[in-house]
């Protein structure tokens, strides 16, 4: 690939951390990261034992990463595959089903696989990204089989105002990329401050031979912003909102009884979401509360190339709405406790779903007959509710003992416990021994159970059906590994890793 990069800045200040990078296989990272995904308190990354990795501003830059697909599969234990003409993310080899995406340590609305989200993340707004590998059910709950990924996104610190235009250009069969870019942080005004940032990411067409297209083109628009609100230098509301629309088309090949046939599936989708948070911290403890809203349109229909005409594959419509409270508070000089509990009133309407109970209907205009058509389809409303606890208790100078325990429940799957116990055995100075035992659970997805409805698959257009007698599934995870500081750089390798299925 050629690429060209034109980039207008005019700033006041500007200043970005510098860490290691990580290498594919041995886990290497700068002795002074503190991370907040693993624990959800601050902890330093060497001391913590599950296993995490952080992908700072600097890392980002220095890649020339656009989006999370283009600097994500530089993980150690992370990869990219393409499925579905999409890029899924695969955490210790868990399909993008298991691998949980949060965005400031909150869920959002998204397709049911992920498949789209890779693409969908732009950049310019993110701090620094936290990616736990491994079961994280016992602090995130269901969707955190394989591992989390938490996007954090930069907060109002430095005065700075930036523009850039990226301009990509492919060989072969495929096409170019244009991709805009603008960020404002107006750093701290007195109690207030605020960051804006926006993109728009397009790509060209890229075909095959036999016209078909290597993967959906068309464009991305992404908005967001963040306000912070300081009572005081430790108390804080902060709001967040995030618009996203996205606008692609896709030529695959659709069987028919006639025999295969090429086919445009157009994909319509938005989100918009909102955010109130409020944090408190003093010397020996620390309390947070948030309540979020995140709202997903879908629309697919088909253009019949072949005969000009049209078919809606489905609209949908999910609703993420969450209210979560957490308090870590200091025991004694040895323990760090923390409770913390949440509720998610998920709602998913459909027209390719089908429960055989509270009907869902849509419309919509034929573009080239201008009839207007019925859709019809279900309803689906889970409720899901969670309580946690977990102690980081220092045992000695040497040992760390993190043991973590959550109980979910939801009006559809029934409850779920997912304990947790991490060890990290610091053996000498330069070396330390990390132990992690932990069960975990993913519940089904309504698409999973009640899906029935023509969908795109590898190139092609099929009919696919849910099964609504689908249950949890568990596994239990053991994990072993050694962590030595060499060149004054720690570096991780695993001794044993067992993962059985239920």
């Amino acid at each position: 690939m050629k690429k060209k990069t034109v980039c207008a800045f005019l700033s006041l200040l500007l200043t970005v951390p510098v860490v290691q990078a990580q290498e594919s296989e041995e886990e290497v990272f700068s002795l002074s990261e503190v991370v907040v995904t693993a624990t959800k308190t601050s902890r330093d990354v060497k001391s913590v034992p599950t296993a995490v990795q952080v992908i700072t501003k600097a890392d980002i830059e220095a890649r020339g990463a656009q989006t999370l697909k283009d600097i994500i599969s530089t993980a150690t234990g992370v990869s990219v595959m393409r499925a579905d003409g999409k890029n899924a993310i695969s955490i210790r080899g868990f399909d993008s089903r298991f691998s949980m995406i949060l965005i400031d340590g909150k869920r959002i609305a998204s397709e049911i696989d992920q498949n789209y989200e890779l693409e969908r993340i732009d950049l310019d707004n993110v701090e620094r990204i936290e990616i736990v590998r491994g079961p994280a059910n016992s602090l995130y709950g269901t969707d955190a089989l394989g591992g989390v990924v938490n996007i954090i996104t930069k907060s109002p610190v430095d005065q700075a105002f930036t523009l850039r235009f990226d301009h990509g250009e492919y060989g072969g069969n495929e096409g170019a990329r244009d991709n805009y870019h603008f960020t404002y942080d107006s750093g701290r005004i007195g109690k207030y401050g605020i960051t804006l940032s926006g993109a728009q990411l397009k790509n060209d067409a890229s075909f095959k031979d036999d016209g078909t297209t290597y993967a959906p083109f068309g464009k991305i628009n992404n908005f967001n912003t963040k306000m912070d609100y300081h009572i005081s230098e430790n108390e804080v509301f902060t709001f967040t909102a995030a618009y996203m629309d996205e606008d692609t088309r896709e030529h695959v090949f659709k069987q028919t009884p006639a025999g295969k046939v090429k086919t445009e599936v157009h994909d319509d989708n938005e989100r918009t979401e909102y955010a109130l948070s409020y944090s408190k911290q003093q010397d020996d403890a620390s309390l947070f509360f948030r309540a979020y809203l995140s709202d997903y349109y879908k629309n697919v229909d088909v253009h019949n190339l072949a005969n000009n005409k049209f078919m809606n594959f489905g609209k949908s419509h999910r609703t993420v709405p969450g209210f979560e409270a957490r308090l870590s508070k200091n025991y004694g000089a040895d323990h760090l406790l923390t409770f913390g509990g949440e509720y998610r009133p998920e709602k998913f309407r459909g027209t390719g779903v089908r429960t055989g109970k509270g009907i869902y209907t849509e419309t919509y205009k034929d573009p080239v007959s201008g009839e207007i058509k019925t859709l019809q389809g279900s309803k689906v409303d889970i409720d899901y509710s969670a309580l946690y606890v977990q102690d980081e208790w220092q045992a000695s100078s040497k040992l760390l003992a993190v043991t973590s325990l959550r109980y979910d429940d939801s009006n559809k799957f029934g409850s779920n416990v997912s304990p947790k116990l991490g060890l990290t055995y610091q053996a000498a100075d330069d070396l330390r021994v990390k132990l992690n035992v932990s069960k975990g659970f993913r519940s089904p997805t309504p698409n999973q159970l009640y899906i029935n409805s023509q969908v795109v698959r590898n190139g092609k257009a099929m009919t696919l059906l849910g099964n609504p007698n689908l249950n949890s599934e568990d596994s239990n995870s053991y994990e072993l590994s050694l962590e030595r500081d060499w060149g004054g750089l720690p570096v991780k390798l695993p001794i044993l890793r067992i993962r059985s299925a239920i």
